[in-house]
């Protein structure tokens, strides 16, 4: 397999799509985990996915998943959606794409892969203080009673400091312990 110019062209118009989503006029994004924001990139994704052929899954914390329909042995790319105060438009991004190339190529290749690539959420976490949010729930790295006590700052763009207000975070769903 060869990369081509239209790979590259495809992975431009993948940076396009999700280049405005929490931009900010410093040139910078601010895509805060378990907000709006985030969620807009995360319905982006499975978009995306859904314009490949691919249905798409979300767990009980919010990660997205787009590909294989497999439940067990699958391979899983992973990166993340969301971003720091006045982070980089493509840091995590660049991985969902390069996750969306493969299963492009596979699909191209008539490839029978299982794999998926999985979106996690709240991976830079600085509205909560800790990272690996998504990741961490996922593979089991951390538990549900380590983020019950979790609290969410408030940010808005006017605000310098960015912490306003403390909150519970806007978490999707909260599974039977």
């Amino acid at each position: 397999m060869e990369n081509s110019f239209a790979d590259i062209q495809y992975c431009e118009e993948l940076f396009n799509r999700f280049y405005d989503i929490g931009g900010l006029t410093s040139g910078g994004v601010t895509r805060l985990g378990y907000t709006q924001t985030e969620d807009q990139m995360h319905e982006m994704f499975a978009l995306l996915g859904g314009e490949l052929g691919y249905g798409n899954t979300q767990d009980e914390v919010g990660n997205t998943f787009v590909g294989s329909t497999a439940r067990e042995g699958c391979y899983l790319i992973g990166s993340h959606l969301d971003s720091v105060i006045d982070g980089g438009r493509y840091d995590g991004v660049a991985g969902i794409i390069a996750g969306l190339m493969v299963l492009r190529w596979a699909k191209e290749e008539g490839l029978s892969i299982p794999v998926r690539v999985g979106a996690f959420r709240c991976e830079e976490s600085s509205n909560f203080g800790c990272c690996t949010i998504g990741s961490g729930l996922v593979t089991k790295a951390s538990g549900w009673r380590v983020w019950c006590p979790v609290r969410a700052r408030r940010w808005s763009p006017s605000s310098s400091a960015g912490a306003t207000a403390w909150t519970r975070p806007r978490f999707p769903a909260w599974p039977a312990t």
